[in-house]
């Protein structure tokens, strides 16, 4: 990590601190996110489950998952600054790989999503977002199998006619 100067310190620790005072005022409940030994990865809040003004997939090895968020303007020494407010929880898997020994093949599985997105309360809207990105996961990986057991009822149907 470079070094700095104990101003700037300083100022970074204000600008974090007027960052968590804002979040507080406009979200109340939200909560804060660390990961590994206190670094500071965002902000999470139920309340953004059903008011996020955007979402971001998340493709990690093999795993796609959908990150829902709010985004808030935030005024700090007359710079204008982004704030993220993720979903609780921060993101869904869609669809994963898993490896299958006894017939030595790659399958995709599913999560369950309308059932995720239902239960932790995120607008219908998404819905489509998530459908398209599992379609394009699959196009992906066409010599893989498919373990149908918590594939979309739509999904099913795309994939006949594809």
């Amino acid at each position: 990590m470079p070094r700095q100067t104990i101003d700037s310190a300083i100022e970074d620790l204000e600008k974090s601190l007027e960052i968590h005072k804002f979040i507080k005022e406009k979200i109340p409940d939200a909560k804060v996110l660390y990961i590994k030994k206190n670094t500071f990865k965002g902000f999470i809040s139920k309340y953004v489950n059903s008011q996020y003004s955007n979402i971001e997939f998340v493709d990690r090895y093999q795993k796609v998952y959908v990150a829902p968020y709010l985004e808030l303007d935030f005024l700090f020494k007359n710079k204008l600054e982004k704030v993220r407010i993720y979903s609780s929880p921060r993101h869904t898997r869609l669809v994963y790989m898993k490896y299958n020994p006894h017939r030595r093949k790659q399958i995709i599985c599913f999560s369950r999503l309308t059932f995720n997105i239902k239960n932790n309360n995120f607008k219908e809207d998404m819905l489509s977002e998530c459908r398209l990105k599992i379609m394009n996961f699959i196009k992906k990986y066409p010599t893989c199998e498919l373990d149908q057991t918590h594939l979309d009822p739509k999904l099913k149907k795309l994939l006949i006619f594809n």
